[in-house]
């Protein structure tokens, strides 16, 4: 094989790598901001947090699959769901699922734009569905995301092994 061919799958491979980093650290990030903004108890929240920190990934997904779901499921549900959150659901996965098709950045932006709308209604007090509307705005921003991701690696990399003639 080509020297070419194999820096370039290199690259790609190196870059998926750092995409997936960047993903874990993130969500691990989020797991601590979220325990420490939500755990009402002082003790509860200490003791998430170190397990988080002390842990790494499997802390987070332990209070995600274990604490947070229960704290969730035990939320206030009498307020009814913010319609706008919902749309900003339903348009950022869409518009992630056919982001590199085209259409779907102009779906992504739309969710972009219902998520930042019910986020700030929701904080009136009115609606719930904060966590539906974060959604959203996270599979709504991914693409973009992931291209700046692939121009901030690829574009170095095309530079530093680019052809030398």
């Amino acid at each position: 094989m080509e020297p070419e061919i194999i820096m370039t799958a290199m690259g790609m491979f190196v870059s998926i790598i750092f995409f997936l980093v960047f993903v874990i650290i993130g969500a691990w990030i989020w797991t601590i901001v979220d325990c420490a903004k939500k755990e009402i108890n002082k003790n509860d929240r200490t003791v998430w947090i170190l397990t988080i920190v002390l842990l790494g990934v499997p802390g987070m997904l332990f209070y995600i699959f274990v604490r947070r779901l229960e704290r969730v499921k035990n939320q206030n549900t009498e307020l009814p769901i913010n319609r706008k959150a919902i749309a900003s659901l339903i348009l950022g996965s869409i518009g992630f699922a056919s982001a590199f098709a085209g259409i779907g950045y102009v779906l992504c932006i739309a969710g972009i734009v219902y998520g930042h709308k019910a986020r700030r209604e929701i904080q009136t007090g009115n609606t719930r569905g904060n966590d539906i509307a974060r959604s959203g705005l996270i599979m709504a921003y991914l693409p973009f995301g992931v291209i700046a991701v692939i121009i901030a690696i690829g574009l170095p990399l095309a530079l530093f092994f680019g052809n030398k003639t």
